[in-house]
């Protein structure tokens, strides 16, 4: 009786093993629940409508900087209005406002540069910076129609920390179709360098890979992101 009782011990002692192990086993194989992406605090997308979207979704033609209230545009690779191949001669045919940078109020800006000599596929003669603004305000892409160029300061507020070079200092995952070359900001009647100081004044460009800021005469031909002021009584 001794030995047929130690057998059933051992029987269910195995048993039990092996019903543990296939509890482990299942355990291990459950698929984990996918983490929840973290809410976007600062930038937010915003449709080409001007509609707010989730951080995953797309696409998106504009980007909400929550910290500095400004709305960027976003390149396209799709030949249109916003695509992030064309490029821009510096200038403005009116007057816009400008935020000083020095104080709280904002200062006024003439008509003046060099008209129609970058290169761009929604018109048959050359480009200039006006060209993307008036047709941007007009269709009042992303919902806004006070487009502009952005001050370096701007540019600034967008720039990461220094990362591998070959790489824009931009978030990648937003700010789309960027290229490595220079971008105008609104920062004019600048003095040129002797290389171009028979044109007399310019604009100040980015590089928006290496950071290097160069004063170009206006009839260079740059690349351009712009910006729009958000009111705070719309902001998305």
């Amino acid at each position: 009786m001794g030995a047929n009782y130690s057998r059933k011990v051992r029987r269910r002692v195995v048993a039990s093993l092996l019903v543990l192990a296939v509890v482990t086993v299942i355990g291990f194989s459950r698929p984990h629940s996918l983490p929840t992406e973290p809410a976007e605090t600062r930038f937010q997308k915003l449709s080409v409508e001007g509609h707010t979207l989730a951080s995953w979704s797309g696409p998106w033609a504009c980007v909400h900087d929550r910290d500095s209230g400004l709305v960027w545009e976003v390149k396209t690779d799709d030949g249109g209005v916003h695509d992030g191949e064309w490029s821009y001669s510096w200038y403005q045919s009116q007057s816009v406002s400008l935020p000083s940078t020095s104080t709280s109020t904002s200062t006024s800006t003439s008509a003046f540069g060099v008209a129609g000599r970058g290169d761009c596929g929604f018109k048959s003669r050359g480009c200039d910076t006006q060209d993307l603004i008036s047709i941007s305000n007009q269709m009042q892409h992303c919902g806004f129609s006070n487009w502009r160029l952005p001050t370096l300061a701007e540019w600034q507020s967008i720039f990461l920390p220094p990362i591998s070079d070959g790489y824009p200092k931009l978030r990648r995952d937003l700010f789309l179709n960027v290229k490595a070359g220079d971008y105008w900001s609104a920062n004019q009647t600048k003095k040129l360098p002797t290389a171009y100081a028979h044109l007399g004044e310019g604009a100040i460009s980015v590089n928006v890979f290496s950071l290097q800021q160069l004063r170009l005469p206006y009839r260079n031909a740059a690349f351009v992101m712009l910006v729009a002021d958000v009111p705070p009584a719309s902001t998305p």
